[in-house]
């Protein structure tokens, strides 16, 4: 019977759910990829090593599923943080780069890279002065917070509860690209935006 902590862990991924069925209400072909990174995290948790060092999926090679899965859940950050004018060209840029750190197993590369990417990309829409929705930014930001720190701290720190901190992991991951991906404001948001600014302008001539 499969441990209770380890079902958690993979059933969390249902919340890739979120930004899939988001992506495909605004006709966005992304969300295909949001939502194999959630199927193939399930898989491979479900495949992952219990207490006795035993795996329960044993007919998938343990190492192509782990690297399937971390390599799916990097470009989604790379994705979902990236302007639209460059996505493509980024995700076909990145893909070598990002299997040649995964298979070499360089955590900190991996992370790191994440991270000045991410920054950089919030540099860009406030030098653009991009409008944007900021409670929904926020959020993104919050949660991709939460997640960095259960991801990168509190497994390290509690690893016999590993299962169970991943699992949140998971929830704040999805719900931070769910948030991300409404961070754009509209058209009919930027009208409603733009004609408050106008009548407060002539209100105040």
């Amino acid at each position: 019977m499969i441990p209770l902590d380890v079902l958690w862990c993979s059933a969390t991924n249902i919340f890739c759910l979120f930004p899939t069925c988001l992506a495909f209400k605004k006709r966005l072909n992304e969300g295909v990829l949001y939502f194999l990174t959630g199927l193939t995290s399930f898989i491979y948790h479900l495949h992952h090593m219990d207490s006795y060092n035993k795996p329960y999926m044993t007919y998938l090679d343990y190492n192509a599923i782990r690297y399937t899965d971390l390599i799916l859940s990097d470009l989604c950050i790379y994705w979902v943080v990236t302007d639209h004018v460059i996505k493509q060209i980024l995700l076909f840029s990145i893909l070598p780069f990002e299997i040649f750190i995964v298979v070499s197993g360089y955590p900190y590369i991996r992370l790191s890279s994440e991270i000045i990417w991410i920054i950089l990309n919030i540099f860009y829409i406030f030098f653009k002065k991009i409008e944007i929705n900021k409670n929904k930014f926020y959020l993104a930001i919050t949660s991709s917070f939460i997640e960095v720190i259960f991801y990168e701290v509190l497994t390290s720190k509690y690893p016999e509860y590993y299962n169970w901190i991943h699992g949140v992991h998971h929830i704040f991951g999805f719900l931070s690209i769910y948030f991300y991906m409404q961070k754009d404001l509209t058209t009919e948001e930027l009208n409603k935006k733009h004609r408050r600014i106008f009548s407060f302008e002539n209100f105040i001539l």
